[in-house]
């Protein structure tokens, strides 16, 4: 005889009732009721290995005494004072050991080019002849020669093109190995251009009550607009049909229309002897 069915659940705790007895106990055989729960650590990552720190980049190296002064003689032209520039260049220049390494152009070449500046052209083409035959024939020291040749001869209308042929040879040729020298020349030269032509504007204006702008084109190494803008600074007047400069009160008696600019230079050239004789 069969047993009677049991009703199935119907309230809500029946059906939990009967949800915890679906469930079987758990087996507790064999083990240890009072032992702590095992807690395993996680596992260890590798951390990754480390990578080295780039190596800082390595200074030139100094070996002669020429490299050591080189950034005083940079920083001296960069204040300007071309007085103590030469004073610690001549000093250098002719104290220093190995005269005949390459790393001399970081003396002579700042001192050649100081001197200029300061108008000591007899001193500036010394410090050139002073060149060992394994350096004069350098294409720096070959490009300060020939600028010290123009200046001493004024020839004008070369002053400009040796000074470009400077800045064309130190941005072109490996000069000194791990020293940049180039900046230091570069200034320089802006330096004695821009003094140069300072001094040739006084002398034009001391020289003619005249003067042709392709002719003070020639003595100043500017352009039209350039020149313009500077003669008018000076209050010079400009004629634009003659296309002729006059300076601001009565000079010289000297025009140059009459004569080539062979004359002209000529006698540029002697107004700039006599004014270096009176302040003799």
């Amino acid at each position: 005889m069969s047993e009677p069915l049991t009703p199935p659940p119907t309230s809500a705790i029946e059906i939990q009732d009967a949800a915890r007895a679906s469930v079987p106990p758990p087996d507790t055989e064999g083990a240890d009721v009072g032992a702590e729960p095992i807690i395993t650590d996680p596992p260890i990552q590798e951390l990754p290995e480390a990578v080295p720190a780039p190596a800082a980049p390595q200074q030139p190296q100094a070996t002669t005494t020429y490299h050591f002064l080189f950034p005083s003689l940079a920083e001296l032209a960069g204040k300007g004072d071309y007085k103590e520039l030469v004073r610690l260049a001549e000093r250098g220049d002719l104290t220093g050991e190995n005269d005949e390494h390459v790393s001399r152009l970081l003396v002579t070449a700042p001192l050649v080019l100081a001197y200029l500046i300061l108008d000591n052209l007899p001193s500036a083409g010394f410090a050139l002849t002073r060149l060992p035959s394994t350096l004069d024939k350098h294409p720096l020291s070959i490009a300060l020669l020939s600028l010290q040749s123009a200046v001493r001869d004024k020839q004008y209308d070369q002053i400009y093109i040796r000074a470009t042929g400077i800045l064309t040879v130190i941005h072109t040729e490996k000069l000194v190995p791990g020293f940049d020298l180039a900046p230091v020349v570069a200034q320089l030269i802006h330096v004695f251009i821009e003094t140069f032509q300072q001094k040739t504007f006084a002398l034009l204006s001391k020289a003619y009550t005249s003067i042709p702008l392709a002719l003070a084109q020639t003595y100043l190494g500017l352009s039209t607009d350039q020149l313009l803008a500077i003669a008018r600074r000076h209050r010079w007047t400009y004629n634009e049909n003659t296309q002729v400069l006059a300076p601001e009160g009565p000079n010289a008696a000297y025009h140059p229309s009459r004569t080539g600019l062979g004359s002209s230079i000529a006698t540029l050239n002697a107004v700039a002897d006599n004014l270096i004789l009176e302040s003799s």
